[in-house]
């Protein structure tokens, strides 16, 4: 029994972060090519959304690292309960993540960016904001690392405007 269950815990280590609780980013490139697939095969949008912290490093300089992990843990719970639970979250590294919402046009992804961007500036941890840039498939990308390029371009754009705002790829 105990080797299983020792099994089942690696396993889980192996797709999930251990700070958050969310897919890891190996599990996230699987997921995305799922989506990929699956839109490809029933004529399906999906829209990737690029999160990246605004002031986490100013944040974590002054409050230390323990307090950063609260904030990535408590950010990570706030993008969750925005999403549908066929939609996938991940930590694709340090504080930036990715969230997968599947069969979603670009107004949906905009609806669902910005509240999570009013929930989180109105969240324990305000002074840590998100810029989100979104791209959709198959539009702005039909393989994953376009996809990722093309939400990340755009978290870029938004983080170069002042941060705390949505931008499309």
């Amino acid at each position: 029994m105990e080797r299983a269950r020792l099994y089942e815990e690696t396993e889980r280590l192996s797709i999930m972060d251990p700070l958050t609780g969310v897919s890891n980013r190996r599990l996230l490139e699987k997921m995305l090519q799922n989506a990929i697939d699956r839109s490809t095969r029933y004529n399906r949008k999906f829209a990737v959304l690029f999160i990246d912290f605004d002031n986490f490093k100013p944040f974590n300089d002054r409050y230390g690292h323990a307090e950063g992990d609260k904030v990535l843990i408590s950010h990570a719970q706030v993008v969750k309960e925005h999403l549908r639970k066929s939609d996938t979250i991940g930590r694709y590294g340090g504080d930036e993540f990715i969230v997968i919402l599947y069969n979603a046009t670009r107004k949906y992804a905009k609806k669902v960016a910005n509240r999570i961007l009013n929930s989180i500036a109105n969240s324990r941890y305000s002074e840590v904001t998100v810029s989100i840039g979104v791209s959709v498939y198959p539009e702005d990308g039909e393989n994953i690392e376009d996809l990722i390029r093309s939400a990340d371009a755009a978290c870029y754009k938004a983080k170069k405007f002042g941060g705390q705002r949505v931008d499309f790829a």
